[in-house]
């Protein structure tokens, strides 16, 4: 996920069955990014306990956040966030119990900062790691849904004006329909590219648009001599 300069988290998020690996990596003399974390497993001796961890931008480190653990973060200004996360099931899932099912692509409770301080949800937490295959196929399920820009509140749009791109936001109030864009002879605009999810206009992530959806995806500005150096017969890097 990148962050533009302005982006700001305002709530705490829990995850039931996510166990976040989480990564950062920013400029250099980047400070380190601050990590608010409660316990918040029903059945956990540590309950309710708050956790404030400093984790460097630098790329060196993985913080580990189990599910049921609240967890908001600051300073994540120009920084990018890793997540080479798993997914957990529940310990029954024939469970008829309302408070223990569990959806894969709907397992991000959030609060504000404010209620979070004041008082704590009791979750139950998903204690059984699934099978290697059925965590690539729901991650490539959840990269495939990000066709077009999946957003909290809107659709990221390209505008390419003067052979410069621009990015920018249309709000959800548009109800999901592609907006009518003019036609202009200075400017050629696309909505629905690529494969992505944005946070508000603050923060965007891109996933993996491949058949079988194990790659990796990596964002990069090749240097003009890369393209030259193929003409002239070089090896292409990999």
């Amino acid at each position: 996920m990148v962050h533009s300069p302005h982006f700001a988290y305002e709530e705490y998020a829990v995850h039931l069955g996510q166990y976040d690996r989480l990564s950062f990596y920013g400029p250099a003399g980047t400070g380190p990014v601050t990590v608010h974390m409660y316990d918040c497993r029903e059945d956990s001796p540590e309950y309710d306990r708050k956790l404030v961890i400093d984790v460097p931008a630098d790329g060196s480190c993985v913080l580990a956040v189990p599910p049921g653990y609240a967890h908001w973060f600051e300073r994540l200004e120009n920084v990018t966030t890793r997540n080479d996360y798993s997914l957990h099931a529940p310990q029954d899932p024939t469970s008829q119990d309302p408070t223990s099912r569990w959806s894969p692509f709907d397992d991000n409770a959030t609060y504000s900062v404010a209620d979070m301080d004041r008082a704590r949800p009791r979750a139950v937490a998903n204690t059984v790691e699934l099978p290697t295959a059925a965590q690539f196929l729901i991650s490539k399920v959840v990269s495939r849904s990000w066709l077009g820009g999946a957003t909290e509140q809107g659709v990221v749009a390209s505008a390419e004006i003067g052979g410069e791109l621009h990015r920018y936001f249309i709000d959800r109030d548009l109800a999901g329909q592609q907006p009518a864009l003019p036609v202009s002879e200075l400017a050629t605009v696309t909505a629905g590219v690529g494969s992505y999810q944005s946070i508000r206009d603050d923060s965007y992530g891109i996933g993996s648009n491949v058949e079988n959806g194990l790659a990796d995806t990596m964002v990069h500005d090749l240097p003009d001599s890369w393209c030259s150096a193929e003409r002239s017969g070089s090896s292409r890097p990999r």
